[in-house]
């Protein structure tokens, strides 16, 4: 997990969007039956307006408010299918042979309340209620043979059908789908059929949006249509062959236009609507089950999914996401570095590459061929990537990498601020300046013979030392060497120098160093550097 933390602090500064194709594994929760002490199957999921959430459970309507989880039993103790939020904050509910909705009871805590009362002898024989609808026109409750619309003050009112019935609300309008009849909306008091609807006589769509230019996405198990002036047209997309693959049951439109799409066996699909893949989110991202029947956006920006066995919440879209070993990452960086467009992270086993994601899957960190040793320190410069390990320093171009200059165990580089081109390195063997050439030449550098660990060069040419243990050196551009020890107050163990505003700074103690010859004199002023300017 170490992995992911150590990339996190990158992910957050990125200005790349919540789509790109460097984005790893979503973060994302799962809910166990165990967890909610519920049954396994959850058929809807909504969000009330104070923000809590609900799932239509096999047990009744799940609440929970982020922290603690209640079910909610129906009149008949019976199978909740369906849920919707109403206009007036109210969270209607479809079971088998009942709905209603949820109202405060006398110790203030929601309990369910039924609207089947009033309903004739010969329409209480209804079974399952598979999708509730809250508009503006009432409240739809549809069952395979009939559709309920419920409005305050008024009876029930009731349409029948021969064949089974399932319903969706696309824009404004509501849609029904009829076995071996087709695809009808409803106009005022009126079925109608629509305009190339007979298309969906043998097979009704699982799933209505509208589409974002006018008409109607419609997804069936045999794929997408597309319904514009009267007919309703295959798509053949990526979107379209992952559906079908992996049969199609829900579907939400997330507040950024994407769309979210619930299987069967492949967990969520989101896609643009000219049906280009932006994620998969499934077992293999973490999903705890495959089968999701329902999807809803919260207001934080969640997806929440109500399935086969369990619910889950997952942030996506999102500008965050995490790397481990299902992408490829398999042990903590030491250091991550970005040369000529792609990230590069160091390990214990060598540097990975973070290759793009593609078909909505993550990106993932491949090995760099021809390291395979613990690496300290990434370096980008205008030849290639360098690389700071155990063995030397390697060079990192065109996807391939090979040893630059062999040592022992570097663990620091810096780039020369004075000398172009010119690199340091530092590790057990000192000092070394490497010069490009037709290769690169090493140049040691006397006076310095300890374990350098850490490199910082102010503009003046003056390069500042750490080491993992005891004094702080500081190399001057005529090649002086000056040591800082426990007489000039450098306490003891690791010293790490860093630059701010070109005054030279311990990370350890946040010390200010004297940093002109005419300071050479003076104590280091420790303590004051990140309080106030150097003296």
């Amino acid at each position: 997990m170490g992995f992911r933390y150590a990339l996190l602090a990158w992910l957050f500064l990125s200005p790349l969007l919540a789509w790109t194709q460097e984005a790893g594994l979503p973060f994302l929760q799962n809910y166990l039956p165990r967890d909610y002490e519920a049954k396994a199957q959850n058929w809807a999921v909504v969000e009330d307006p104070r923000g809590l959430i609900y799932f239509a459970n096999n047990d009744g309507v799940l609440e929970y408010d982020g922290v603690r989880w209640r079910t909610i039993p129906v009149a008949n103790r019976s199978v909740v299918r369906s849920l919707a939020l109403g206009q007036d904050g109210r969270i209607y509910v479809g079971a088998q042979e009942e709905f209603g909705y949820l109202e405060p009871g006398p110790d203030g805590l929601l309990q369910y309340a039924s609207l089947t009362a009033g309903l004739p002898e010969e329409h209480r024989r209804f079974q399952d209620v598979w999708q509730t609808h809250a508009t503006a026109e009432g409240i739809y409750f549809t069952t395979l043979g009939r559709l309920f619309r419920w409005r305050q003050g008024e009876p029930v009112r009731v349409w029948q059908s021969e064949t089974a019935f399932s319903s969706f609300w696309a824009g404004d309008t509501l849609y029904l789908s009829q076995a071996r009849q087709g695809l009808f909306r409803l106009n005022g008091e009126s079925i109608e059929r629509v305009p190339g609807g007979e298309r969906f006589a043998s097979a009704g769509p699982w799933c209505l949006l509208e589409h974002p230019r006018g008409g109607l996405l419609a997804v069936t198990r045999d794929g997408v249509l597309l319904g514009e002036r009267g007919a309703f047209v295959p798509q053949e997309h990526a979107a379209a062959e992952y559906v079908r693959r992996n049969q199609i049951f829900a579907c939400a439109l997330l507040p950024d236009g994407t769309a979210a799409f619930g299987t069967v066996r492949g967990g969520v699909l989101l896609a643009d609507f000219a049906g280009a893949i932006r994620a998969i989110v499934d077992t293999g991202s973490g999903l705890q089950d495959p089968t999701v029947y329902a999807l809803a956006p919260d207001r934080q920006g969640g997806l929440w999914l109500a399935l086969d066995r369990g619910v889950a919440r997952v942030e996506i879209p999102s500008p965050l996401s995490y790397f481990d070993e299902r992408t490829g990452a398999r042990a903590a960086p030491v250091a991550i570095a970005r040369h000529a467009g792609r990230l590069y992270a160091a390990d214990g086993l060598g540097v990975r590459v973070l290759t793009p994601g593609a078909g909505g899957r993550p990106a993932r960190f491949i090995p760099v061929p021809g390291i395979a040793e613990q690496v300290w320190a990434l370096l980008p410069q205008e030849g290639g990537l360098l690389a700071a390990a155990n063995g030397g320093v390697y060079l990192i171009r065109s996807g391939t990498s090979r040893l630059a200059y062999k040592g022992r165990v570097v663990l620091a580089l810096a780039a020369s601020r004075r000398e172009p081109g010119v690199v340091y390195a530092g590790g057990l063997d000192g000092l070394v300046r490497l010069r490009p050439s037709s290769g690169w030449s090493a140049e040691p550098v006397g006076g310095i013979d300890q374990v350098v660990d850490r490199i910082v060069e102010e503009a003046d040419g003056t390069v500042w030392l750490g080491k993992p243990f005891g004094d702080l050196l500081r190399l001057l551009p005529d090649a002086t060497v000056e040591t800082f020890g426990a007489a000039a107050g450098v306490p003891d163990g690791a010293v790490r120098p860093f630059l701010i505003s070109d005054a030279c700074c311990s990370l350890r103690t946040a010390v200010c160093c004297a940093s002109s010859p005419a300071d050479l004199s003076r104590k280091i002023a420790w303590g004051s550097c990140c309080r106030q300017a150097c003296p």
